[in-house]
């Protein structure tokens, strides 16, 4: 390992803050039927939220396609979703169109709050915790750092009223996004908003979709796809090595040798890999069997040697 992954190691065992104000934000709702209102339009379980913990979840179509992916949690009667930005207001506009007589205020509340990642070994796991009256931290998936022989990197989302955040020097978002890709997560954003199904995203192997909980937009599409057979697409990692940075973009097509006719899936989420010169990792949604056999993946407009990567859990059927 060379100076530079040793100093970057000791960063992240020492604890790494991101600012991720500009990528992320957050929806406040309010009222008696804040929980049940979104209990019944979201994958995850609202009702029984407690205070001490973070849930991860989506909001589907009819169609069961995500409008977003979301982290979840409650404080002082309000329920607060923290959600890529670009997908904010169309989930407020959605959420609204079938409030009705419930009483629930959905805000959005982005403005108000600096949203800083945190990585670090003292990171909290799936639970929130008030550090004062106003912060909040959220654990959420830990990164598998396995093939630097480094264990899991807890991390966590930390929220403090803009007014009371003080700044601090900050990694590279492209850092966060890597630790995203490490831990196996995708978010939805505006470019693939209403594309994928959550099992699509894993997101059902990961804890984001309650299928003991009632009804919802897309439940039954969703469900379906769980009781009823294999599913045939899903979301993998890669890594691919590239000479010059690669134009890639959230949405673009993947495309497998089994079938270069067609797309056989999409590109979710990319990010340069720290240590490793010219390398970027990357998760795609893919037809699986377009990966069988001697089947190789590339992205037909960039020069590039495109490898599999394993993900951090199993996606194999229980």
């Amino acid at each position: 390992m060379n100076n530079q992954n040793t100093e970057l190691f000791a960063q992240l065992n020492a604890g790494l803050h991101v600012n991720l104000s500009n990528d992320f934000g957050i929806i406040r709702a309010t009222g008696d039927d804040a929980r049940t209102f979104l209990h019944s339009q979201f994958t995850q379980d609202i009702v029984h939220l407690s205070d001490a913990e973070v849930r991860l979840g989506a909001y589907c179509s009819a169609k069961g396609r995500m409008y977003a992916i979301f982290y979840a949690w409650s404080h002082e009667d309000a329920i607060y979703l923290l959600m890529h930005r670009s997908v904010i207001e169309t989930v407020i506009k959605r959420l609204r169109m079938f409030v009705l007589r419930a009483k629930v205020v959905l805000e959005n509340v982005s403005a108000q709050f600096a949203i800083m990642g945190y990585a670090g070994h003292d990171a909290f796991d799936n639970q929130v915790q008030q550090s004062d009256a106003n912060s909040t931290r959220l654990g959420i998936l830990p990164t598998s750092l396995s093939e630097w022989e480094q264990p899991n990197l807890a991390r966590e989302i930390r929220i403090t009223p803009i007014e009371q955040h003080q700044s601090a020097t900050s990694a590279e978002f492209a850092l966060w996004q890597w630790l995203d890709v490490m831990a196996g997560i995708a978010h939805v954003t505006a470019d693939i908003s209403e594309a994928f199904v959550p099992q699509m995203m894993n997101l059902d192997r990961i804890g984001g979709v309650n299928f003991k909980k009632g009804c919802y937009p897309g439940q039954e599409i969703v469900a379906r796809s769980h009781y009823l057979g294999k599913l045939k697409r899903r979301m993998q990692r890669a890594s691919l090595i590239s000479e010059q940075t690669p134009p890639l973009t959230i949405g673009m097509d993947v495309y497998s040798s089994a079938d270069d006719s067609q797309p056989a899936g999409q590109l979710l989420a990319f990010a340069s890999n720290p240590f490793i010169e010219n390398r970027w990792d990357v998760l795609y949604e893919v037809s699986l069997p377009m990966l069988e056999g001697e089947a190789q993946l590339y992205l037909p407009t960039i020069q590039s040697t495109w490898s599999r990567q394993t993900l951090p859990y199993s996606l194999a059927d229980a």
